[in-house]
């Protein structure tokens, strides 16, 4: 079945056993409360897992514009669709990756402060071809959606008793960490990262751990 708004909705409505809608311009209240609550369960969703099919992967050059943060030669601004990073680097590979860096915001925008210029980001984007595709949404993330859209409304519907929502709450739980762990499976493996004698013998240098501010 295609995913729509009607269909996560309608979704939603179900776990509650409430009465679908035939359009997401119906009026009552449980179409209001899924309209109040869509946007956060969106964000929320989007920024609790590793997703692959929102992963968007970009070179960022730094702002000559912006001061970094001190001992860093360069500030890069986050991207507008930014919800989580996957990988950060010094180059298109993704590897190896940056461990020389500070994410702290600078003039109220989230930003990284590096050496590298550009920085090579792979993230969970919220864009509209990315994280906010429903064509690109698997099942299980759907069915995950659902049913924490669900919880969010639950409590301010006069139908649903106490049991009813510990239940829903722990089947959210349940669901969102499936939808974790088909999307892990569908990652390729990763190669370990080469200890410090064999990255000497390519002519790599080691870099030392992330910088705490």
């Amino acid at each position: 079945m295609t995913t729509t708004k009607l269909t996560l909705y309608n979704g939603a409505l179900r776990h509650l056993k409430e009465r679908r809608l035939a359009t997401v311009t119906d009026s009552g209240t449980a179409r209001l409360l899924l309209d109040d609550a869509y946007d956060g369960t969106l964000a929320f969703m989007l920024e609790a897992g590793l997703w692959n099919f929102a992963k968007r992967s970009v070179a960022i050059e730094k702002d000559p514009g912006l001061a970094p943060a001190f001992g860093f030669a360069g500030v890069y601004e986050k991207p507008a669709d930014y919800v989580r990073l996957l990988a950060i680097s010094g180059n298109g590979q993704l590897r190896p990756p940056l461990n020389e860096y500070a994410d702290e915001p600078v003039n109220g925008a989230g930003a990284w402060h590096a050496d590298a210029d550009p920085i090579y980001v792979s993230y969970v984007s919220s864009g509209a071809q990315y994280g906010a595709s429903y064509a690109l949404w698997p099942e299980s993330f759907v069915r995950a959606f659902e049913l924490d859209l669900a919880v969010k409304i639950g409590p301010h519907l006069e139908s649903i008793d106490g049991n009813a929502l510990v239940l829903l709450e722990r089947q959210a739980r349940q669901s969102l960490a499936r939808a974790k762990s088909f999307a892990a499976m569908n990652e390729p493996a990763k190669r370990p990262p080469e200890g410090r004698l064999v990255r000497s013998r390519s002519g790599g240098s080691w870099s030392g751990q992330r910088r705490q501010n």
